[in-house]
């Protein structure tokens, strides 16, 4: 599974706290700081992630309304058809893009973590690595 994070650079400290939860949890995380080779177009670069993802984490605050950067992010999710999935830091009115989706309050707790994870169609198993549903059913079927 590939999540791209989108945020405000304002919020880069939440959006490190998820990309990090999501990692351990065995998650591939796709957030713009940490994967862009130095003399790449990051534009482009952001295009692609974007339609490659299988979902987009979208960390949504009073900043993240503000951004135009992260608006342009959303509008591409929007065309591929990603599956958006709004994590509220503060709060924030959603815009009309987004209003009629459920958010999940992040609040960094077990509540918020397993509303994630769920919302990702992903369980965590004992070991602390994610499975898929349909990964969980292939591994079913090899044995």
């Amino acid at each position: 599974m590939k999540i791209y994070i989108s945020y405000s650079r304002v919020n880069i400290d939440k959006a490190e706290e998820i990309a990090l939860f999501l990692k351990d949890e065995g998650i591939n995380v796709f957030i713009d700081k940490d994967n862009i080779p130095g003399g790449d177009d990051w534009e482009n670069h952001l295009r692609n992630r974007i339609s490659t993802s299988d979902a987009i984490v979208l960390i949504w605050s009073k900043n993240a309304a503000e951004s135009a950067y992260l608006m342009r992010e959303l509008t591409h999710a929007k065309i591929d058809r990603k599956k958006i999935i709004p994590c509220s830091i503060d709060d924030e009115n959603y815009l009309p893009l987004i209003k009629n989706l459920q958010h999940i309050k992040w609040l960094n707790n077990k509540t918020s973590k397993k509303n994630l994870l769920d919302s990702l169609g992903v369980r965590s198993e004992d070991n602390n690595k994610a499975t898929t549903y349909s990964s969980a059913v292939k591994q079913y079927k090899n044995k």
